[in-house]
């Protein structure tokens, strides 16, 4: 394992664990000293270097973020998101094969921040060199904030549960670089990583994405759908169904669904945009053995239903589920097939393989 960002060695004694745990403490005091504020001018230093997950599931070439050029829409997943739900590109803040941005990026409203939290996340603005302005989302891994580290006493490990900001920055630069083809329509657009220097000294990744003004589901379903409305509210929980289907298409497992991870923008009502990734897992046929997908599989299927049971009543929410996912004919219900069928004597299927989806049907089961 190479060794950490703060130059500590990834604990795998007690003794290890200590200086971890050490250098934790004295940077998140030294954060909490000198901490980020409205208006701060964020000072870029460099590329982050992905090499923390050596899996070759995990792999990211980080000279891909360096000129945003769209994917084609994956056929398979088209469904998910159409032509028409592909938000603008902001093409002046592309980069064009360079390491550092050429526009400035203004933090200007905290959006998830404080203690214990992953990510520290500010809208910001970003001003390019003619002076034109736009809001971005600055999403900062900033590992003195994260949860402190936790040690298992009886196994003698650090906590396997515990992800350390090299893994979370990883994560998300590996599932947008998968991800690319739904960038800007079921995922933000990603306008690149960087090393950012902070105030308290310390360098953190940091993760310009699009901006999405938009608002959660429960929110959208009360607006525009609810019991006055089935039929708006159906759709949406189809539309989202769809999405997380495609995610899978693509080979990615986001891990971590929830109603904090969904916006439905205001310019596309009825859509859905799904973000933080730094939990996300690989469903690409690297994996090991697709034994190894059931976990992330499930945990997926049974967000989603967390997700759709805000949207509506349990019970509508149940019969609807039930209703799309009797018909194996219906691919993109999968997701909802997952979180109540697996494992089926360990096997997960269809493979999901986005060039070879179309040409496989869902193994029955055990109960079919």
């Amino acid at each position: 394992m190479a060794r950490l960002i703060w130059n500590v060695q990834y604990p795998r004694s007690h003794s290890e664990y200590i200086g971890l745990l050490d250098e934790f403490r004295r940077r998140q005091t030294a954060s909490l000293e000198s901490p980020l504020k409205q208006d701060h001018n964020l000072h870029f230093v460099g590329s982050p270097n992905f090499d923390f997950l050596p899996h070759p599931a995990y792999q990211v070439n980080q000279t891909s973020y360096l000129g945003q050029v769209l994917a084609p829409l994956n056929e398979t997943a088209r469904d998910a998101y159409a032509p028409h739900h592909r938000r603008r590109y902001v093409i002046e803040l592309r980069l064009d094969g360079r390491s550092l941005p050429e526009f400035e990026v203004i933090l200007r409203q905290p959006l998830s921040t404080g203690l214990e939290k992953f990510a520290q996340v500010w809208k910001a603005d970003a001003i390019c060199r003619d002076g034109t302005v736009f809001p971005v989302v600055a999403k900062l891994f900033q590992g003195s904030l994260f949860p402190e580290p936790q040690w298992l006493e009886y196994d003698n490990v650090l906590d396997e549960d515990y992800p350390l900001q090299e893994e979370v920055s990883h994560r998300e630069a590996w599932a947008y670089e998968r991800l690319r083809s739904a960038r800007g329509t079921i995922i933000p657009y990603s306008y690149g990583f960087y090393d950012v220097q902070l105030p308290c000294g310390s360098v953190a990744c940091t993760h310009i994405i699009e901006y999405i003004d938009g608002v959660t589901p429960g929110t959208y379903c009360k607006m525009y759908g609810g019991q006055a409305n089935q039929e708006q509210t159906h759709k949406f929980m189809t539309t989202l169904t769809k999405s997380v289907y495609a995610l899978h298409c693509l080979g990615v497992a986001h891990y971590d669904i929830s109603w904090r991870n969904v916006l439905v923008p205001k310019i596309h009502l009825g859509s859905a945009v799904m973000f933080d990734f730094g939990r996300a897992m690989s469903l690409s046929s690297e994996v090991e053995s697709p034994e190894d997908w059931i976990e992330p599989l499930l945990k997926d299927g049974k967000g989603l239903y967390g997700v759709l049971s805000i949207v509506t009543s349990q019970r509508q929410m149940e019969v609807w589920a039930d209703e799309v996912r009797a018909d194996p004919g219906t691919l993109w219900a999968r997701p909802l097939r997952d979180a109540r069928e697996l494992p089926y004597e360990g096997r997960v299927g269809p493979v999901y393989h986005d060039d070879r989806l179309r040409y496989l049907c869902d193994i029955p089961s055990a109960e079919q």
